[in-house]
């Protein structure tokens, strides 16, 4: 039931995600007002869910997304944000890295660095996103990847190797198999379905 919620939800905000990047002006009231409505109500009700009947730590993460997401939707299609879609895209990796540290704080009761890295290079990344989408960066994106890309995946690179050696000496940032959150039963009633 509650994936059915994801997935009618997400398919709502890819509708108004397209109606809006490809009609910015000419899109119905209904689009901007109706839907992303809705989609926060789904969202609701599926955070609602998943805290409360199913504590699945990937429906925590899911659930809190797409409400998040239709919340920006909501406030983007009403002009609260004075900003279009084109400037603000890269807060989609912000309101994920948020879903992603709410998701491991409610599944572990406490923080822990396996989502605290993940969410701060979304949030890294993302922030480097908006500069250019704001026009800070003047020059063009294309020549800051080609000159720049490198030392990024380089320093990618660093601390993805240093959070594997953090792992190597703290154990107890490593998720063991038995903590895994996904059955067998669960996985196969998903593909049978």
């Amino acid at each position: 039931m509650l994936s059915m919620f994801f997935i009618f939800s997400l398919i709502i905000f890819v509708c108004v995600f397209i109606a809006v990047t490809k009609m910015q002006d000419k899109v119905s009231v209904f689009i901007t007002s109706i839907l992303p409505a809705v989609q926060i109500l789904l969202g609701l009700f599926a955070v609602y869910v998943a805290l409360r009947v199913t504590k699945k730590g990937y429906q925590v993460f899911s659930s809190f997304l797409f409400l998040l997401l239709g919340l920006y939707q909501f406030l983007l299609m009403n002009e609260v944000i004075p900003f279009s879609l084109k400037e603000t895209w890269p807060i989609i990796g912000v309101i994920s890295s948020i879903c992603l540290f709410i998701s491991g704080y409610f599944r572990y009761r406490k923080i822990k660095i396996l989502y605290i890295v993940p969410s701060l290079i979304l949030v890294i990344m993302s922030l480097w996103y908006l500069l250019f989408s704001f026009k800070f960066i003047k020059q063009p994106f294309s020549f800051v990847v080609l000159s720049l890309g490198p030392a990024f995946v380089f320093i990618v690179v660093t601390m993805l190797i240093s959070f594997y050696f953090l792992q190597k000496k703290h154990r107890e940032l490593i998720i063991e198999d038995e903590e895994n959150e996904f059955d067998t039963e669960e996985i196969c009633d998903f593909i049978d379905d």
